[in-house]
């Protein structure tokens, strides 16, 4: 049965249940992972997914309920338990209501036939372009590796005006390479788009093997410094959504948990910073005219120049501040399009953008007098609520002079994220999808990195 049939069908079923508001999100996709293991593909699937969540409001009574869905009996019986579940809940005072309709600003083109029409053979075949680029005999292995794709189709209606649909193509790569011998080192390469033609199988396995090269020359460090320290775009882009994206959230702003709330009109980063959502860019694995409430979504401000502009709000959050739903209410996220409807709604960005500065990631390192650029991290994981971090390094190079000299690891880096985001050096212009945030090489003063004695 077609997903229109199955919202439409949950929707009338909710209405003729008494229920005061009513909204259905729908989302059908298809889904092919190919998968390497000690460079050769080990693993093909092909997943089918089809389903709806169902809100509905009995009074200021909320309630949920989510189904995978192949027929109408599936999506009225996924609203009778939305109405049931509503009865059995308490009144939220704070609720509203549920958005409005509105028109789209912008449609972006996120939509790749070459993905739809793709055959498990022809993913395999480049999955196999990938692994013999990154393959050195005797010397460097693929121990695991995999491309995903994905086609997704929305559909969201609601009881207030909302009647909008959406479809987008989604590609994630992620490979690790390893040297063969006494001293094996990792390389780490992961991509996300809408299209399949950002895959370039030579530059991932260049660069799989200069990282694995590298790493296993990296010797411990030793001592204590203090100084420049440069994140390249897949580690800065974690530890951006993992704080600001956390900070700018407007329900954790309202809860007084965000480190951001009540800084409006302040400084808060260097004037070099600057950070938008912009869910009209047409790199972003999730942009999109509407969010996952279909509410339209626009570009915001963030940090303009370093001072706080805005928030991000569903609209529930919203309410709650008295302002206007910013369009970030969202289902989706950049890696997997399996089981979206069973996800709650949270508020989240779009494409949070650190805007490029006019010069390479080369000639920002050219400029380091005396610093570390860092590689990998073990993983880059930033505390929410108060942006402090102690971060394992896998692979980092020591800076002299504008060259890096030397490659280390077993250090830590050591500091906070909304204090190292005041001391923003220099940005560079290497954007770079990761997740839902595209982000540059920013070069930063003040961070720590401790050693062995």
């Amino acid at each position: 049965m077609e997903l229109e049939s199955l919202v439409r069908n949950a929707y009338r079923t909710a209405i003729s249940d008494k229920a005061d508001q009513v909204e259905v999100f729908g989302i059908n996709s298809r889904t092919m992972s190919v998968y390497v293991e000690d460079s050769a593909i080990k693993n093909m699937e092909q997943k089918v997914d089809r389903g709806i969540a169902v809100r509905v409001a009995k009074g200021r009574r909320i309630a949920q309920s989510s189904t995978s869905s192949d027929g109408v009996k599936d999506a009225e019986a996924c609203a009778r338990t939305a109405c049931r579940l509503a009865e059995l809940s308490p009144e939220d005072r704070n609720f509203r209501g549920f958005p409005a309709g509105g028109e789209a600003a912008f449609a972006p083109r996120v939509w790749d036939e070459r993905i739809a029409s793709l055959s498990p053979e022809d993913l395999a075949g480049l999955v196999k372009s990938v692994v013999d680029c990154s393959v050195e005999k005797g010397m460097i292995k693929v121990p695991k590796g995999m491309i995903r794709t994905a086609t997704v189709d929305g559909r969201i209606v609601n009881s207030n005006g909302v009647d909008v649909s959406h479809a987008n193509t989604m590609t994630y790569l992620h490979f690790t390479a390893m040297t063969v011998g006494e001293r094996p080192g990792e390389g780490v390469e992961s991509l996300y788009s809408s299209h399949l033609s950002d895959i370039d199988p030579f530059v991932i396995g260049k660069s799989l093997k200069a990282q694995a090269k590298a790493s296993a020359r990296a010797v411990p460090y030793k001592g204590k410094r203090t100084g420049e320290t440069v994140l390249t775009p897949g580690n800065l882009s974690e530890m951006i959504l993992s704080s600001v994206g956390f900070a700018i959230d407007g329900e954790n702003v309202h809860r007084r948990r965000s480190s951001w709330a009540g800084k409006l009109g302040q400084q808060v980063a260097s004037p070099l910073v600057t950070i938008f959502d912009d869910p009209g860019d047409e790199r972003g694995m999730l942009s999109s005219g509407f969010d996952d409430e279909g509410v339209p979504t626009v570009k915001k401000m963030i940090v303009e120049e370093g001072v706080l502009k805005g928030y991000i709000y569903d609209s529930y959050s919203a309410s709650l501040a008295g302002v206007e739903e910013s369009g970030n209410g969202l289902r989706r996220n950049a890696e997997d399009a399996q089981g979206v409807y069973r996800r709650a709604l949270g508020i989240q960005p779009i494409n949070l953008v650190l805007a490029p500065g006019e010069n390479s990631r080369e000639s920002l390192v050219s400029s380091v007098e005396d610093g570390v650029l860092i590689e990998r991290f073990a993983y880059p994981e930033v505390n929410p609520f108060t942006g402090g971090f102690g971060l394992e390094v896998r692979c980092g190079h020591l800076i002299r002079n504008g060259e890096m000299v030397q490659t280390f690891n077993r250090a830590l880096l050591v500091g906070n994220m909304f204090e190292a985001l005041m001391k923003v050096k220099a940005v560079a212009n290497d954007m770079t999808v990761v997740r839902s945030s595209i982000m540059p090489t920013v070069s930063f003063d003040g961070i720590e990195l401790v050693g062995s004695p």
